[in-house]
């Protein structure tokens, strides 16, 4: 039984190792060119081939100047190859520039183009990257599996001058980015191989392209406004009181981040609990009250002849949370890099939550009806106002939509309440950006950004219906205008990775910043008072919201590595 060590030593010097032991220790490598060897057509029946680098057999293979190759065979396609040459002992010793016309690699060789030639000049040179199937005319791959650390080099090279949208995964040979240009992505994450330079002097961003934003909460609607009372000569009819404003909606919370392990921030608040006014005495042409504090609905007005108004109604009362902070996700990715470059993770920042959506205004209360006389028609209340639906992720809240006032009658009907804003959503947090580049250039003015975006800032509320007067009867109350819905919070930053061999960093602005939280929406304003009759109360204020924005979103993950090989 023979027993064999590889790497192995020669008879003559126990620090030299036989150049077939590489063959066997880099047998995993595929053949494949690193970088270079770019032919062009030359004079007659030559082509030049520039410098380069290659591994073929395992072996390290390098043209540090740029050749010609002559003799290539007139009116046809000839094919060249790099091949080893070797010694007699079948040990390799060196390499060459081959060709032929069958397209029929031979052993120890790799091809490198595609020539065809007319009569006495070449017409044409393919140098397309092959598939995998034979059917190309060059390999350029990292060598194991068709790709590792720096990728196929499929897309080959590309100087990119003008803003652009990039969809999925690049492998490119040789890639320049120019100054001035923004490189975004509409898909992450974002990776981009390059096998032998990239040159960077543009931006590339995957701002506001990571884990979702919570929505903002519904407004609420308004209160309708109450009846009018309805005079007749034996028992006139109480005036109605105003409804009471819905309370709006939670915001939800905002997704959580995935390799990062940053929570995201909570979505902005509305807070407000508030009543209506009473309705004024009747038979003194007594005013109602004001709707009390912020959101309720003013009182209806005494009728002067005898009965009393009714009150308003409340706004909608309680806290309107926003959407709690998403959890902080796992961070495991950025810790195993061959993990990170192999599996494609979408590692990206938390997105933002939702603001809380603005409590509705409380309807009017109706006026009071003239005793006297007979009766007359049933007068209409006012129409409440509707909620503002809440934001998507990064979106406004939703405006509140105007209450209107009441109709005629022996007393004015109450006037609606306005409808509460929608909550702003919460912001996207920011994408992952990873670049794979065998030798790495960053100018002065390269920037690599990966920012959460903005939340929404929180809708307006409606206003309050206003007053109707009415000279006989009481006037109905005013509405009070919807409360103020909370903004969303900016997502958290995501991930900026770059993987080299070698780098040269002029300056690059590394960026993975937290978008700002949305801002309060405004308050609806309650309805005017009447101010004839019995001069019906005025509709509350609404609620100008939270005093803070909501929060902005956290920083995420800058990291560079460097790699040692070939």
């Amino acid at each position: 039984m023979t027993r064999v060590l590889i790497p192995r030593s020669d008879n003559t010097s126990a620090k030299i190792v036989e150049a077939s032991d590489f063959e066997k220790y880099h047998a995993f490598l595929n053949d494949h060119v690193i970088c270079g060897f770019v032919v062009t057509a030359g004079s007659g029946l030559t082509v030049d081939v520039s410098t380069g680098t290659a591994r073929l057999k395992g072996l390290y293979v390098e043209s540090t100047v740029s050749e010609n190759v002559t003799a290539l065979t007139a009116c046809t396609t000839n094919y060249l190859y790099m091949t080893i040459d070797r010694d007699p002992n079948c040990e390799p010793e060196g390499w060459s520039f081959t060709k032929n016309t069958t397209n029929v690699t031979a052993a120890d060789s790799i091809k490198i183009a595609s020539i065809v030639t007319g009569a006495s000049s070449v017409s044409s040179v393919s140098q397309v990257q092959d598939s995998g199937d034979g059917s190309g005319d060059i390999t350029y791959n990292s060598g194991v599996n068709n790709e590792f650390f720096y990728g196929t080099g499929a897309c080959g090279d590309a100087t990119i001058s003008t803003n652009t949208c990039l969809t999925g995964p690049k492998y490119y040979q040789n890639l320049t980015i120019n100054a001035c240009v923004t490189v975004t992505s509409s898909v992450n994450p974002l990776f981009i191989y390059v096998s032998c330079t990239a040159t960077i002097n543009g931006t590339i961003h995957m701002d506001g392209v990571g884990m979702c934003g919570g929505t903002g909460g519904a407004g609420g609607n308004g209160g309708g406004g109450g009846f009018g009372g309805n005079g007749s000569n034996s028992a006139p009819a109480a005036a109605g009181g105003g409804s009471g404003g819905a309370t709006g909606s939670a915001g939800s919370a905002g997704t959580s981040d995935v390799g990062i392990n940053i929570a995201g921030s909570v979505g902005g608040s509305y807070t407000g609990p508030h009543s209506g006014g009473g309705g004024g005495a009747g038979g003194s042409n007594n005013d109602g009250a004001d709707g009390v504090g912020n959101t309720g609905g003013g009182g209806g007005g005494g009728s002067p002849y005898s009965t009393a108004g009714a009150a308003g109604g409340g706004g909608g009362s309680g806290t309107i949370a926003g959407g709690a902070a998403a959890p902080a996700g796992q961070s495991d990715h950025i810790n195993n890099l061959l993990r990170l470059i192999a599996n494609h993770p979408p590692m990206s920042g938390a997105g933002g939550s939702g603001g809380g959506g603005a409590n509705g205004g409380g309807g009017g209360g109706g006026g009071g009806g003239r005793s006297p006389g007979g009766s007359y028609p049933t007068p209409s209340t006012g129409s409440p106002g509707g909620g503002g639906a809440g934001g998507a992720a990064s979106s406004n809240g939703g405006s509140g939509s105007n209450a209107s006032a009441g109709g005629s009658g022996w007393g004015r009907g109450g006037a609606g309440g306005g409808g509460g804003g929608g909550g702003g959503g919460g912001g996207k947090g920011g994408g992952l950006l990873v670049i794979v580049a065998r030798n790495l250039i960053f100018g002065a003015a390269a920037v690599l950004r990966a920012n959460g975006a903005a939340g929404g800032n929180g809708g307006a509320s409606a206003n309050g219906g206003n007053g109707d007067p009415y000279t006989y009867g009481g006037d109905g109350g005013a509405g009070g205008g919807g409360g103020a819905a909370g903004g969303g919070s900016g997502g958290n930053g995501g991930a900026l990775v770059y993987v080299y061999a070698n780098i040269t960093d002029n300056g690059v602005t590394l960026t993975a910043l937290g978008g700002a939280g949305g801002s309060t929406g405004t308050g609806g304003t309650g309805g005017a008072p009447a101010d004839t009759g019995g001069g019906g109360g005025a509709g509350g204020t609404g609620l100008t919201g939270p005093t803070a924005t909501a929060s902005s979103g956290t920083a995420g993950v800058n990291a560079g590595f460097k790699v040692g090989g070939y």
